[in-house]
């Protein structure tokens, strides 16, 4: 208890520091794995990159990115660089560390959990997953392993994409909390899980002449993991460019808020107060 108030105090009033030994000591790739899950974890000199895998497979799972800082002997993870005011996502004692092995105790729960060193190298984003965009050799591409519309094939939030019809999607997010028309457009609205702050993020469609145009999801964050390209509602901004490069287009939406267009690709974003609160895929 003690630790965790020191920490949360240093981090309000501004009096952290970073230990430069233990930064340089961590650069690299690592390795954690338990019986089901192998993990490969990269730590940059203060970003940070995971890529789960059912363990001796191929199969990856899920795909993290953050921000790392070190205040004393704990390690504390971020969405957002250490400047900017926002409750760290995870605190953990640095038990022991070497060349080879690194011991890590989880300061909410107590696990303890053990990394072994593969090398020094810090290559983020050496896999890709299916059905995703990525940025590389300086554009973007898409990863499938469909033969036919592989472009449509990564537009997508999970199991609902542009090609979903609106039976599957009912039948995922339930039934429409509303449907209302807009010139030539109708759009099917769903609510989506209330968060802890009272507001409701939301998951829209846009069909005109009864044919799909649209989906949007929008909202502070979403706990129904409706990802895009491993990006989701509440991923601080620097994730997008870090998966997708630098938009094409930037605009005022409003005071806190810009859009992010990829053209000629058709998905978009609003970033408010540098966090993801939109994203849009368009049916082209």
């Amino acid at each position: 208890m003690i630790r965790t108030t020191y920490l949360i105090t240093t981090l309000l009033f501004g009096t952290y520091w970073q230990t430069p030994g233990f930064g340089q000591g961590l650069t690299g790739k690592w390795l954690w794995e338990n019986d089901q899950m192998q993990t490969d974890v990269y730590f940059s000199d203060d970003m940070y990159f995971m890529e789960a895998f059912i363990k001796n497979t191929t199969s990856q799972v899920s795909e993290g990115f953050s921000y790392y800082m070190i205040v004393g002997d704990t390690l504390i993870f971020n969405k957002v660089p250490a400047s900017v005011d926002r409750e760290p996502l995870a605190y953990h004692l640095i038990e022991s560390i070497s060349d080879y092995i690194m011991v890590l105790i989880d300061l909410k729960n107590g696990d303890k959990d053990y990394y072994t060193r593969v090398n020094h190298d810090y290559i983020p984003l050496t896999k890709y997953r299916n059905n995703e965009f990525y940025f590389a050799g300086g554009g973007i591409f898409c990863v499938s392993d469909q033969v036919n519309e592989t472009y449509h094939q990564c537009l997508n939030f999970g199991e609902i994409s542009v090609n979903s019809s609106i039976e599957e999607i009912d039948q995922i997010l339930g039934k429409p909390s509303d449907i209302m028309s807009q010139g030539s457009s109708l759009f099917r609205v769903y609510l989506l899980q209330e968060l802890e702050d009272g507001s409701q993020p939301y998951f829209a469609l846009e069909l005109q002449n009864g044919q799909l145009q649209s989906i949007q999801i929008t909202g502070y964050e979403s706990r129904e993991h409706l990802s895009f390209s491993s990006i989701s509602l509440g991923d601080y901004h620097t994730f997008v460019e870090q998966k997708l490069g630098k938009p094409s287009e930037i605009g005022a939406v409003d005071d806190e808020t810009v859009y992010w267009d990829y053209k000629p690709f058709s998905f978009s974003f609003e970033i408010r107060n540098d966090f993801v609160y939109s994203i849009k895929l368009i049916k082209r």
